[in-house]
C-alpha cells in the first residue's frame, strides 16, 4: 500500500474513534440530564406532600381552637375564614411556595329533611 492511502486509512480511522468517544458522552450525558430531572421532580413530590401534611396540622389546629370558642358549629366560627396565598419559603429564601385554603363543613350540606317523605325513607338519599 501507498503511504498516501495508509494515511487516507488513518483519518477514517480517527474519525470513526471520534464519532463513537461522541455518541458515548452524549449517551452518559442524556442519562445525566435524565436523573436530574427526576431528583428534580421527586424533590417537589416530597415539597409538595410536606405542604399537603402542613395543610393538614392547620386544619385540625383550626378546629381544636373553634371548638375551644364554642361547641357550635357556625359557618361565622373560625374554622370557616380561609386562608389565601401565605408565603412559605425555604430557610435560604431561594423557592417559595403560596398555600390557600379553607375548610368546608360537608355534614352541614347534607338535609336530613330529604330523607322522609310521608313517613317512608327515601333510599336514593341514603
Amino acid at each position: 500500500m501507498k503511504r498516501s492511502s495508509q494515511q487516507g486509512m488513518a483519518v477514517i480511522n480517527a474519525l470513526v474513534v471520534v464519532m463513537a468517544v461522541s455518541i458515548a458522552t452524549m449517551g452518559i450525558v442524556q442519562r445525566q440530564s435524565a436523573l436530574a430531572t427526576q431528583l428534580a421532580s421527586e424533590r417537589d413530590y416530597m415539597q409538595a406532600n410536606w405542604l399537603l401534611r402542613g395543610a393538614l396540622d392547620w386544619a385540625v389546629l383550626v378546629l381544636r381552637l373553634d371548638l375551644q370558642r364554642s361547641a357550635v358549629t357556625h359557618k361565622g366560627g373560625l374554622w370557616a375564614q380561609a386562608l389565601s396565598e401565605l408565603k412559605i419559603e425555604t430557610p435560604d429564601k431561594t423557592r417559595a411556595a403560596y398555600f390557600s385554603g379553607y375548610i368546608q363543613d360537608e355534614q352541614g350540606k347534607f338535609n336530613l329533611a330529604l330523607l322522609l317523605s310521608d313517613g317512608r325513607i327515601q333510599a336514593r338519599y341514603v
